[in-house]
């Protein structure tokens, strides 16, 4: 089951996620997988792109699962750039209320 999209700001990827623990990227234009992002270790519940702002731009996506785990990847190379435990995110918010 699908539980998170995303469109990406040229209007024609899709990223879906969900409980396969997988973020697949869509071709729009011709409806098909480009690629399929894999690491999770349970369902997919939010995803985002995120355009960065150095030359040459990269365009990034970031993922959270119930594994508790944000993960940033590289949208284009399917390449898991960092993973961060959201409970550690989630103290240094509350110690420093960001």
């Amino acid at each position: 089951m699908v539980a998170s999209l995303c469109f990406e700001e040229d209007g024609v990827t899709l990223a879906s996620g969900g409980n396969d623990c997988d973020i697949v990227l869509w071709d729009l234009v011709s409806f098909t997988a480009i690629c399929r992002l894999r690491g999770h270790k349970d369902g997919v519940t939010g995803i985002s792109f995120l355009c960065t702002q150095t030359q040459p731009r990269q365009q990034l996506l970031v993922s959270v699962s119930k594994d508790t785990l944000l993960k940033v990847s590289h949208s284009s190379s399917a390449l898991s750039l960092y993973t961060y435990s959201c409970k550690i995110l989630l103290l240094i918010y509350f110690i420093f209320k960001i």
